[in-house]
């Protein structure tokens, strides 16, 4: 939100929990809600709802990525998380696939496999890594992956 309204909102904490013991529809958009719980809070500040979405966030309020090898020594660090999957996607499925063969199939026909679980917990080397499972579409064929 622009600085002017985010200034009728503090202390920021306590006005989301404020809003959030407001009991919002979870089944409804927020931005709404939450423009509607402004306005009745700061007794007239109008908030318009493309407000929520047209507002950069500056440089240092995006997260900082840093991608770790095995002897957790850093090999790239960037707040883009698409640039960095670019770079280091390819080598960490090569990774997960060292140590994970047994758990990934190619060119699944079936739901013969079970529920997949949430996250899988193995080792490689010394680390223990957390893998999630997902069907995947690749080419003309759905298999799961890590």
């Amino acid at each position: 939100l622009p600085k002017q309204i985010r200034r009728c909102c503090v202390p920021v904490p306590d006005f989301v929990t404020r809003f959030l013991l407001s009991d919002p529809d979870p089944q409804q958009p927020i931005a709404p809600q939450l423009a509607r719980f402004i306005l009745r809070e700061t007794g007239g500040v109008k908030v318009d709802i493309d407000e929520f979405n047209t507002q950069e966030l500056p440089e240092h309020m995006l997260f900082n990525f840093r991608v770790i090898d095995d002897g957790k020594q850093e090999i790239g660090m960037g707040r883009d998380l698409i640039a960095l999957q670019k770079q280091f996607g390819q080598a960490a499925q090569l990774t997960f696939r060292d140590t994970s063969a047994e758990f990934e199939r190619d060119d699944v026909k079936t739901w013969d496999f079970g529920e997949l679980p949430e996250s899988i917990q193995f080792a490689r080397g010394r680390q223990q890594l957390t893998g999630y499972p997902a069907l995947t579409l690749e080419e003309d064929r759905v298999a799961i992956r890590l």
